[in-house]
């Protein structure tokens, strides 16, 4: 949204915490000045970006004096400085703080999570996200030597020093007949003090002294919404849900392009073991040119083999393997069969060699033929065709 919303319970009385009646609240634009005037009764306005003001007597807040040190031991050393100054088990309220001064001075407050909870709690029945929430009386700061009040309704809000409260007029009084001579009063208010002080006084009269807090409350150097109360961390359902949205999409988009990876591996391995099929049905029927369906034309071409052929190819293999046994040196490299003979392809160490295996294979009662011969430096690869003896 472009503009803000300050809000505030009308009331500071704590029993009322579970079931605020009413909420005084302005609206400032972006740049945090204030549009129209406070409104006090009916249904704040729905807003995402919400400031709270939480009446000091609903927690304690004080200004420490700390030496520097790191924000993670800042964070570990605020709860055991303040447990004095704190009613009850410091280990069982929120503890916030703000960043430390240059002269080691740190605003911190403790809160009842029950207390939080309850005001968030309200708020998001309004569609009102909180995203700072700040103790009213730490809005208006002070110095050594100088206390200042705003009044509110029928409260009296407070800072003086280091400390920050919110009193009834009985406290207050009690509270200034304690001060030092020289201690510089500041009132803002509605009206005239009606209170015993000899002292300096300043007054600072506005008809909506509520302004003054919210105009401020902006620059206030703490925000009690930290750690699991961090907007960020809190998170509303509409996000939650934009977000579970945008996983869902980015698992679909991710299971497409697993299936479409999938798909293009799948057809690349086809395509190799086509190719595999191809080259070997041709190496195995030469006579095929056209390859159109290996399977089918395999399967036509072995069914066109007779009983003696095959026997045939039986007679070639024993023949040629009992003379290749009695031979030495020789590498046996490939057999091939086709329709002319057994092709063998055989590593010797001379043309001599592959001579003897020819001459033997004839002795056998085969047709032999040397049919290449191929000299390296170390040996002769040639290619011998073995027929059956009725064909020589």
């Amino acid at each position: 949204m472009s503009t803000s919303l300050v809000i505030r319970p009308v009331s500071s009385d704590i029993a009322n915490v579970d079931a605020i009646r009413q909420w005084q609240w302005l609206t400032l634009d972006r740049k945090g000045q204030p549009i129209g005037q406070p409104a006090t009764g009916g249904q704040p306005p729905a807003n995402d970006s919400a400031l709270l003001l939480i009446p000091a007597n609903w927690l304690h807040a004080q200004r420490l004096q700390l030496p520097s040190m790191s924000r993670a031991q800042l964070h570990q050393a605020i709860p055991f400085a303040m447990e004095e100054q704190v009613a009850g088990d410091i280990e069982q309220l929120h503890v916030a703080h703000g960043s430390i001064a240059v002269d080691g001075s740190v605003i911190a407050a403790a809160i009842e999570p029950d207390i939080l909870n309850s005001l968030l709690q309200q708020l998001r029945q309004f569609n009102i996200v909180v995203a700072k929430a700040v103790p009213d009386a730490c809005v208006i700061g002070s110095a050594d030597g100088e206390l200042k009040v705003v009044a509110i309704e029928q409260d009296y809000v407070i800072a003086s020093g280091n400390d920050f409260m919110l009193l009834d007029k009985d406290e207050l009084d009690f509270l200034l007949s304690q001060q030092p001579a020289e201690t510089q009063l500041t009132w803002h208010g509605r009206h005239q003090p009606e209170i015993e002080w000899s002292g300096s006084l300043q007054t600072s009269l506005n008809n909506a002294p509520f302004v003054q807090l919210a105009a401020m409350a902006g620059n206030t150097a703490i925000n009690i919404m930290q750690g699991e109360y961090l907007p960020a961390a809190r998170g509303s359902t509409k996000r939650v849900w934009q977000l579970a949205a945008g996983l869902a999409g980015i698992l679909l988009l991710l299971g497409f392009i697993y299936a479409i990876t999938d798909w293009w591996l799948l057809s690349r391995e086809v395509d190799k073991y086509r190719l595999q099929v191809e080259t070997t049905f041709r190496e195995t029927f030469p006579e095929i040119t056209s390859v159109v369906n290996p399977r089918v034309q395999a399967e036509r071409a072995l069914g066109e083999i007779n009983p003696a052929q095959g026997d045939a190819l039986l007679n070639l293999l024993g023949g040629t393997a009992t003379v290749i046994a009695t031979q030495q040196g020789l590498i046996l490299q490939t057999v091939n069969y086709d329709r002319s003979g057994l092709r063998l392809e055989v590593v010797a160490d001379s043309v001599a060699k592959l001579d003897e295996l020819t001459i033997a294979l004839e002795q056998q009662g085969l047709t032999a033929q040397l049919d290449s011969a191929i000299r390296s430096a170390e040996n002769v690869r040639g290619q011998i065709l073995i027929g059956g003896g009725d064909n020589g």
